[in-house]
């Protein structure tokens, strides 16, 4: 027989051996994968007060116009550092949002009450039935905060101020719309 002909039935040998050793392999590396066990260290309150607070606030008022009696002041990001610290914020608040997702999360510390008892806010143990009953939109409200951080860390790889200055109401817009879903939703003072 010619030699292309054993080439031909070699390669196509070793291709079938590829294909039958690959489909035997993959399923028993991705079974052995195992997500591990969390440990919750922070509630969804501490979590929000802690880091999407200060990262959000960051992003938020990287970029202001201020009109005076003085005049016209403008802060923005202009330094490598400055854009360097928005970005550790930008994934700060993209990765909170994971954290916000993690099925489990206390609400609070069972000893925690709202902060004003006779303000708008429902109590701990309420939010946590709110979220329960509605998992899916609790998971998209935290994509939508994660969308809005991503979307500021595309403008800050940029330097791009302008793009700054819009994505803070995009992030607020996030933040607002779960508060008033799950902490006040009688509030109909925020209510747009």
């Amino acid at each position: 027989m010619p030699k292309a002909f054993w080439l031909v039935v070699i390669a196509a040998a070793g291709i079938v051996a590829g294909v039958i050793i690959g489909q035997q392999v993959r399923p028993a590396a991705q079974s052995s994968v195992q997500q591990p066990p969390f440990a919750y260290t922070g509630t969804v309150r501490e979590v929000m007060h802690m880091i999407v607070e200060p990262s959000s606030t960051a992003l938020f008022d990287s970029v202001v116009i201020d009109i005076t009696a003085d005049g016209i002041k403008e802060k923005k990001p202009e330094t490598d550092d400055d854009w360097d610290t928005l970005e550790h914020n930008a994934i700060t608040l993209a990765e909170a949002a994971n954290l916000i997702k993690m099925v489990g999360r206390p609400v609070a510390r069972p000893d925690e009450l709202n902060v004003d008892p006779q303000g708008p806010e429902l109590p701990p143990a309420e939010i946590a039935v709110r979220i329960a009953q509605t998992r899916d939109a609790w998971v998209k409200h935290a994509e939508t905060l994660q969308a809005a951080a991503t979307e500021a860390l595309t403008y800050i790889k940029n330097k791009d101020a302008d793009g700054m200055s819009k994505v803070g109401e995009t992030i607020d817009n996030a933040c607002e719309s779960c508060h008033l879903a799950y902490w006040y939703p009688e509030d109909e003072k925020n209510k747009k």
